[in-house]
């Protein structure tokens, strides 16, 4: 469980980390528009955006009347409601649904909103107001614009802003307490999320009340702002494809039938017991006994994969390689997806203590670290929507399986009270150090400085298997404090090393870190884009937002194919024709530099500080101190087109052969490789979270998302595409070198909005 579902950085840290550059680009973006930065401008412009009961109920008619027979009344409807322009959104998303035709003519009328991108004002004026000390005279001004904010984005921030002043000594302000008990149910719910991602313990029962609320929204909000909205997210992004493998693996799509599968495969303690002597037999004296003991393992499925695990690493080769081998062809069919799918079904259930208790049950038998958060995740929604699942959860506490305290452990950090944090607290003494990694997480959750201090106290025992969260999660809240020393192995002098900095850290600046906003998105709405050439011959990388504004641009590069901005305000870039990865500062002066001795085509400065660097024949990794960690160049078959190295340390990279591969960067060894169905030519490769590659090639002029056997379960056509990247808001963005277009579309591929650029666009990067 990364603490990315848990914490994101604070405005405090935010604000730390990018030194002046937003704060600048939102005053000269209102200074254009409004003529005046001051608090009594951006005031106006939000009660201007926020409308009488009156005009929502002419705009409730005007999307109605969008179905009239009359064509002059339907033009007079869209004409009115493009006036209004992203006032008028909440209404057009929420149409009749007792009229077809309303549903059909408003996804016209927000296409054509969308693309005019006011939002990007209304940004800027939110996060303005955030670090102003008139906003705490002024929530109510705030509160009432949030029904109108008219996209996620701009809605996130006011509740970011609202978040920051709500929160006394005295408890929530007012203005959020009074919003509660509102007619309009956009602020009811703002009021729940409100308290559910900024308040006090006290406050979170409070939130978990309304999601009884007669009001969708309400219900939506308030488990948002208790969960988060990045957990919540692939529950609606990807539900028809969770919906098709489950069909297509005869588990079904109903909450009966998938429990019923979950079932089949948790083990009683008789069966524990029968694979754990299964595996042991892998080590036996006799060939026979070892032989029928990896055919009956590979028999069992993926229930016996974390009996097998173990002997990964065992002593003798044999027992390693039977291991492996068990492992991969138990793996040949859906893998992880399978149960991935189902545990996001369970969560899709709502209220019901009956797939809490079953998915606990089951969480021993998950052998992927990723499908254990999603499972961490699919409780903690689960338990928020019942009042009732906190004993079930205070009960796992105390299992006898150390997956379950873990879980329980992450899941009332989350949604629990003082009295379920206490219970959290004491297994901060657990003799399992996984189950205490996770008590320490959910103290963070909490709110809980203390779980800071625990965090770091548990890294010389920290297991390998939740090393690298465990760093990354501290890097998240370091910022640019975080002592340079990476983690290393358990037991190693440089673990020792790292974990004694981080004590030092920790004494230092764990007490004043601000927790207050747990699940902040902040998601900026920027995108970063590198243009390999130009017509002035150079290349450029700039960074706009969806109104094709640039805020900045660095020119006259070395042919950029990659652009990373920092958290410091610096970018970091891979000039491919300068065989080099330069940090330039805004005034594009070199303030770190590393060449190599091949062309670079990704580079990724890592939360351990070090940088990756990929190149068209290697993979390597660099300190600051630029000496290399590792360098991979397998040879003539391989010419990388692009390459990415995730959280958990793997490489995913994708060959000039359509050969999408993941390497193991602590040995170079390839984890897993396919051949695209259209082989060849330019094209990148992503891992998703649901363990999805979405791929991008010329060769096909698509962007396709598929497994690791090359089986497409969704598609769109763009000319000459070969980088493409998923969004926060589940669309894509697609870039083509033919086109010159950088453009977002949505699920159907219709163009959301698109920017040509003046050279040849190389990739594209959001914030």
């Amino acid at each position: 469980m990364s603490l990315a579902a848990l914490l994101l950085v604070s405005p405090l840290l935010l604000a730390q980390a990018s030194p002046g550059t937003t704060d600048d680009f939102d005053r000269q973006l209102v200074e254009r528009q409004l003529s005046s930065t001051e608090d009594a401008a951006l005031l106006r412009y939000l009660k201007s955006r926020t409308l009488s009961a009156k005009d929502a109920a002419d705009l409730e008619g005007f999307v109605r009347q969008l179905a009239d027979k009359d064509e002059s009344l339907r033009q007079k409807a869209q004409a009115a409601l493009l006036e209004r322009g992203a006032s008028a959104l909440p209404f057009l998303k929420s149409p009749p649904k007792d009229i077809p035709e309303a549903s059909m003519r408003a996804a016209e009328v927000i296409q054509k909103i969308e693309a005019k991108r006011d939002h990007d004002v209304a940004l800027a004026v939110v996060r303005l107001l955030t670090n102003r000390p008139a906003l705490k005279d002024n929530l109510a001004t705030l509160m009432g614009f949030i029904p109108f904010a008219g996209e996620s984005q701009v809605e996130e921030a006011a509740f970011r802003a609202i978040g920051k002043h709500a929160r006394t000594k005295e408890g929530i302000a007012a203005e959020v307490i009074k919003a509660l008990e509102s007619a309009q149910p956009q602020l009811r719910g703002a009021a729940a999320y409100i308290l559910g991602r900024y308040g006090r313990l006290e406050d979170r029962e409070t939130a978990r009340q309304k999601m009884a609320d007669d009001s969708p929204i309400v219900r939506k909000l308030a488990t948002e702002g208790l969960v988060g909205r990045r957990v919540m997210a692939p529950l609606g992004d990807i539900a028809a494809q969770d919906a098709a493998l489950l069909t297509a693996s005869n588990v079904g799509v109903e909450g009966r039938q998938v429990l019923q599968w979950l079932r089949d495969r948790t083990l009683s303690k008789e069966g524990m017991a029968r694979l754990k002597k299964m595996a042991a037999e892998l080590g036996a004296g006799d060939f026979k006994t070892r032989t029928k003991a990896t055919r009956d393992l590979i028999k069992e499925g993926n229930a016996a994969i974390p009996f097998v695990q173990p002997y990964l690493e065992d002593g003798n080769a044999e027992v390693r390689r039977r291991a492996n081998q068990i492992i991969d062809e138990i793996r040949q069919g859906p893998g992880p997806a399978l149960p991935a799918a189902a545990i996001r079904q369970t969560a899709r259930q709502g209220k019901s203590p009956e797939a809490l208790r079953v998915l606990l049950a089951y969480l021993p038998f998950i052998d992927d670290p990723h499908n254990v958060e999603e499972a961490h995740n699919a409780l903690t929604i689960l338990a928020a929507a019942d009042l009732s699942s906190d004993p079930i959860l205070r009960e796992a506490l105390s299992d006898a399986i150390a997956a379950r305290r873990a879980a329980a452990n992450i899941v009332l950090g989350r949604i629990g009270n003082k009295e379920s944090i206490d219970l959290v607290r004491r297994n901060l003494q657990d003799k399992d150090a996984i189950v205490k990694v996770r008590a320490a997480q959910g103290l963070i959750a909490a709110q809980k400085q203390e779980g800071i201090e625990s965090l770091v106290e548990l890294l010389p025992l920290t297991p390998k298997l939740v090393t690298w969260q465990v760093e990354e999660d501290l890097h998240r809240l370091a910022g640019e404090g975080a002592p340079p020393e990476s983690l290393g192995e358990p037991g190693s002098d440089q673990r020792k090393k790292a974990s004694a900095a981080w004590q030092k850290w920790a004494h230092a600046n764990a007490k004043r870190i601000d927790l207050r906003s747990i699940g902040d998105e902040g998601i900026l709405g920027l995108f970063i884009v590198c243009e390999h050439d130009t017509p002035r011959g150079t290349g450029r990388v700039s960074e706009f937002g969806r109104d094709g504004r640039v805020r900045w641009s660095l020119e006259g590069l070395s042919g950029p194919m990659d652009a990373q901005m920092l958290p410091n305000g610096n970018v970091l870039v891979a000039e491919n024709s300068a065989n080099r990865v330069v940090e330039y500062d805004m005034q594009k002066r070199i303030i770190w530099e590393h060449r190599v001795t091949a062309n670079p085509i990704s580079c990724q400065r890592l939360a351990n500080g070090n940088t990756f660097i990929g190149c068209y024949n290697m993979l390597l990794e660099v300190t600051p101190e630029k000496k290399v960690v590792y360098q991979y160049a397998p040879g003539p078959g391989f010419y990388c087109f692009s390459a990415h190295k995730m959280a958990d340390g793997t490489i995913v990279c994708m060959t000039a052969q359509g050969m999408v591969q993941e390497v193991d960067s602590s040995n170079g060894n390839i984890k897993k490789s396919f051949r695209l169905p259209q082989p060849g030519g330019w094209g990148s490769a992503t891992l998703l979270p649901n363990r999805k590659y979405l791929a991008a090639t010329m060769s096909s002029n698509q962007v396709q998302e598929m497994d690791d056997a090359g089986t497409i379960s969704w598609r769109i056509n763009v000319q000459g595409v070969f980088r493409a990247m998923r969004l926060p808001n589940g669309n894509t963005m697609a870039v083509s070198m033919t086109s010159r277009k950088v453009s977002e579309l949505d699920r159907e591929g219709r163009v959301v909005w698109e920017k040509t650029m003046e050279g040849r666009p190389w990739s594209v990067r959001h914030r």
